[in-house]
Protein backbone atom coordinates (compact mmCIF):
# COMPACT_ATOMS: atom_id res chain seq x y z
CA UNK A 1 0.00 0.00 0.00
CA UNK A 2 3.02 2.37 0.59
CA UNK A 3 4.20 1.84 -2.84
CA UNK A 4 0.39 2.54 -4.25
CA UNK A 5 0.04 5.30 -2.58
CA UNK A 6 3.66 6.75 -2.59
CA UNK A 7 5.25 7.90 -5.65
CA UNK A 8 8.64 5.87 -5.02
CA UNK A 9 10.08 3.40 -6.98
CA UNK A 10 9.45 -0.65 -6.57
CA UNK A 11 13.18 -0.74 -5.97
CA UNK A 12 13.32 2.32 -3.01
CA UNK A 13 9.93 0.89 -1.76
CA UNK A 14 11.63 -2.58 -1.24
CA UNK A 15 15.42 -1.43 -0.06
CA UNK A 16 13.13 0.54 2.59
CA UNK A 17 10.68 -2.53 3.76
CA UNK A 18 13.83 -4.90 3.65
CA UNK A 19 12.62 -7.21 1.03
CA UNK A 20 13.46 -8.21 -2.36
CA UNK A 21 12.22 -6.21 -5.23
CA UNK A 22 10.79 -8.90 -6.93
CA UNK A 23 9.04 -9.41 -4.21
CA UNK A 24 7.26 -6.53 -4.14
CA UNK A 25 6.59 -6.46 -7.39
CA UNK A 26 4.57 -9.90 -7.48
CA UNK A 27 2.76 -8.28 -4.36
CA UNK A 28 1.46 -5.44 -6.05
CA UNK A 29 0.76 -7.52 -9.23
CA UNK A 30 -1.36 -9.89 -6.88
CA UNK A 31 -3.27 -6.87 -5.34
CA UNK A 32 -3.70 -5.29 -8.97
CA UNK A 33 -5.51 -8.41 -10.07
CA UNK A 34 -7.66 -9.21 -7.24
CA UNK A 35 -7.03 -7.11 -3.82
CA UNK A 36 -6.38 -8.04 -0.63
CA UNK A 37 -7.76 -11.76 -1.27
CA UNK A 38 -5.51 -12.10 -4.12
CA UNK A 39 -2.54 -12.16 -1.16
CA UNK A 40 -3.78 -15.00 0.30
CA UNK A 41 -1.24 -17.15 -2.24
CA UNK A 42 -1.74 -20.41 0.00
CA UNK A 43 -5.40 -20.34 0.20
CA UNK A 44 -6.04 -20.05 -3.28
CA UNK A 45 -2.72 -22.66 -4.52
CA UNK A 46 -4.62 -25.14 -2.71
CA UNK A 47 -7.62 -26.86 -2.90
CA UNK A 48 -8.89 -27.29 0.87
CA UNK A 49 -12.13 -28.25 -0.68
CA UNK A 50 -10.90 -31.31 -2.80
CA UNK A 51 -8.92 -32.42 0.51
CA UNK A 52 -10.85 -34.37 3.39
CA UNK A 53 -10.72 -33.92 6.55
CA UNK A 54 -10.16 -38.29 6.86
CA UNK A 55 -7.06 -37.57 4.06
CA UNK A 56 -5.92 -34.25 5.82
CA UNK A 57 -5.80 -36.28 9.38
CA UNK A 58 -3.79 -39.50 7.72
CA UNK A 59 -1.23 -36.72 6.20
CA UNK A 60 -0.82 -34.86 9.59
CA UNK A 61 -0.16 -38.43 11.24
CA UNK A 62 2.37 -39.54 8.98
CA UNK A 63 4.80 -36.45 10.39
CA UNK A 64 3.35 -36.84 13.79
CA UNK A 65 4.19 -40.13 14.32
CA UNK A 66 7.88 -39.40 12.06
CA UNK A 67 8.68 -36.22 12.86
CA UNK A 68 11.79 -36.63 10.50
CA UNK A 69 9.40 -37.25 7.30
CA UNK A 70 10.02 -35.40 4.47
CA UNK A 71 7.29 -33.65 2.22
CA UNK A 72 8.46 -36.19 -0.28
CA UNK A 73 8.22 -39.22 2.18
CA UNK A 74 4.73 -38.01 2.67
CA UNK A 75 3.71 -38.02 -0.20
CA UNK A 76 4.70 -41.01 -1.44
CA UNK A 77 3.77 -42.84 1.34
CA UNK A 78 0.24 -41.51 0.09
CA UNK A 79 0.70 -42.40 -3.38
CA UNK A 80 1.25 -46.04 -1.98
CA UNK A 81 -2.15 -45.99 -0.65
CA UNK A 82 -3.56 -44.40 -3.61
CA UNK A 83 -4.11 -40.70 -2.62
CA UNK A 84 -2.24 -37.63 -4.72
CA UNK A 85 -1.87 -34.71 -3.07
CA UNK A 86 0.42 -32.02 -3.79
CA UNK A 87 4.07 -30.80 -1.77
CA UNK A 88 2.12 -27.22 -1.64
CA UNK A 89 -0.95 -28.85 0.06
CA UNK A 90 1.17 -31.84 2.50
CA UNK A 91 3.30 -28.61 3.97
CA UNK A 92 0.74 -26.33 4.56
CA UNK A 93 -1.52 -29.24 6.30
CA UNK A 94 1.41 -29.66 8.35
CA UNK A 95 1.52 -26.44 9.16
CA UNK A 96 -2.18 -26.22 10.02
CA UNK A 97 -1.75 -29.03 12.70
CA UNK A 98 1.42 -27.48 13.97
CA UNK A 99 3.72 -30.22 12.92
CA UNK A 100 6.01 -27.63 11.56
CA UNK A 101 8.23 -25.11 13.44
CA UNK A 102 8.81 -21.61 12.40
CA UNK A 103 12.18 -21.18 10.47
CA UNK A 104 12.39 -17.80 11.70
CA UNK A 105 13.81 -18.06 15.38
CA UNK A 106 12.22 -15.71 18.23
CA UNK A 107 11.66 -16.32 21.28
CA UNK A 108 8.80 -13.45 21.43
CA UNK A 109 6.81 -15.56 18.89
CA UNK A 110 8.00 -19.57 20.19
CA UNK A 111 6.07 -21.60 17.95
CA UNK A 112 7.20 -24.13 20.16
CA UNK A 113 4.76 -23.26 22.55
CA UNK A 114 2.10 -21.21 20.56
CA UNK A 115 1.00 -23.76 17.99
CA UNK A 116 -1.72 -25.53 18.47
CA UNK A 117 -2.81 -28.72 17.25
CA UNK A 118 -6.01 -29.88 15.24
CA UNK A 119 -5.64 -33.38 15.58
CA UNK A 120 -8.54 -35.38 17.62
CA UNK A 121 -6.83 -36.81 20.13
CA UNK A 122 -7.02 -35.80 24.09
CA UNK A 123 -3.62 -36.56 24.68
CA UNK A 124 -2.38 -33.97 21.94
CA UNK A 125 -4.53 -31.41 23.46
CA UNK A 126 -3.38 -32.02 26.90
CA UNK A 127 0.89 -32.07 25.82
CA UNK A 128 -0.48 -28.59 24.13
CA UNK A 129 -1.82 -27.21 28.08
CA UNK A 130 1.20 -28.46 29.20
CA UNK A 131 3.58 -26.71 26.59
CA UNK A 132 2.02 -23.51 27.05
CA UNK A 133 2.33 -24.15 31.32
CA UNK A 134 6.20 -23.89 30.66
CA UNK A 135 7.54 -21.57 33.00
CA UNK A 136 4.36 -20.68 34.89
CA UNK A 137 4.57 -23.31 37.56
CA UNK A 138 7.24 -25.37 39.43
CA UNK A 139 10.14 -26.98 37.21
CA UNK A 140 10.16 -30.23 39.73
CA UNK A 141 6.66 -30.58 39.16
CA UNK A 142 6.41 -29.33 35.59
CA UNK A 143 9.19 -32.11 35.07
CA UNK A 144 7.44 -34.60 36.87
CA UNK A 145 3.90 -33.94 34.66
CA UNK A 146 5.47 -33.54 31.31
CA UNK A 147 7.88 -37.10 31.47
CA UNK A 148 4.75 -39.06 32.49
CA UNK A 149 2.94 -37.49 29.31
CA UNK A 150 5.86 -37.84 26.93
CA UNK A 151 6.18 -41.38 27.67
CA UNK A 152 2.40 -41.66 27.00
CA UNK A 153 2.68 -39.82 23.90
CA UNK A 154 5.43 -42.22 22.61
CA UNK A 155 3.56 -45.54 23.58
CA UNK A 156 0.96 -44.34 21.28
CA UNK A 157 3.27 -43.14 18.44
CA UNK A 158 2.86 -39.52 18.61
CA UNK A 159 6.36 -38.61 18.48
CA UNK A 160 6.69 -34.93 17.28
CA UNK A 161 4.33 -34.29 20.00
CA UNK A 162 6.49 -35.94 22.71
CA UNK A 163 9.46 -34.76 21.00
CA UNK A 164 8.03 -31.02 21.87
CA UNK A 165 7.54 -31.92 25.39
CA UNK A 166 10.71 -33.56 25.68
CA UNK A 167 12.64 -30.31 24.68
CA UNK A 168 10.94 -28.66 27.86
CA UNK A 169 11.59 -31.45 30.21
CA UNK A 170 15.03 -31.12 29.31
CA UNK A 171 15.25 -27.50 29.98
CA UNK A 172 13.21 -28.21 33.34
CA UNK A 173 16.36 -30.62 34.13
CA UNK A 174 18.78 -27.92 33.42
CA UNK A 175 16.90 -25.53 36.09
CA UNK A 176 16.87 -28.70 38.36
CA UNK A 177 20.31 -29.42 37.71
CA UNK A 178 19.79 -33.18 36.74
CA UNK A 179 22.73 -33.29 34.57
CA UNK A 180 22.83 -37.14 33.88
CA UNK A 181 19.17 -37.38 33.38
CA UNK A 182 19.27 -34.55 30.93
CA UNK A 183 22.09 -36.08 29.02
CA UNK A 184 19.70 -39.01 28.72
CA UNK A 185 17.09 -37.90 27.88
CA UNK A 186 18.81 -35.49 24.94
CA UNK A 187 19.98 -38.60 23.23
CA UNK A 188 16.74 -40.27 23.68
CA UNK A 189 14.53 -37.68 22.06
CA UNK A 190 16.85 -36.36 19.73
CA UNK A 191 16.23 -39.30 17.27
CA UNK A 192 13.08 -37.74 16.34
CA UNK A 193 14.52 -34.60 14.91
CA UNK A 194 13.92 -34.11 11.71
CA UNK A 195 17.24 -33.58 9.71
CA UNK A 196 15.83 -31.11 7.43
CA UNK A 197 13.95 -27.99 8.60
CA UNK A 198 12.23 -27.32 12.32
CA UNK A 199 14.88 -24.79 12.83
CA UNK A 200 13.11 -23.84 16.25
CA UNK A 201 13.31 -27.46 17.67
CA UNK A 202 16.26 -28.12 17.05
CA UNK A 203 17.65 -24.92 18.80
CA UNK A 204 15.49 -25.37 21.55
CA UNK A 205 16.94 -28.38 22.09
CA UNK A 206 20.24 -27.08 21.88
CA UNK A 207 19.46 -24.31 24.27
CA UNK A 208 18.77 -27.20 26.40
Amino acid sequence: MYYLDNNRSLRQVAKGYRISTVTLWRWVKWFNSGGVNALDREHMRIPWNKTSKETELRIACIKEADPGSTISDAQNKLQTQSIKVSKNAIWTIWREYGLISNNNISLARDALFLLTSKMPSPIINEAQTLLRAFGKIPFPEYRKKARSLRIRLEKNDLHYSALKLGITEVISLTWLGRVQEQVELIQHIKKWLPVKGDVLLKYMLAVG
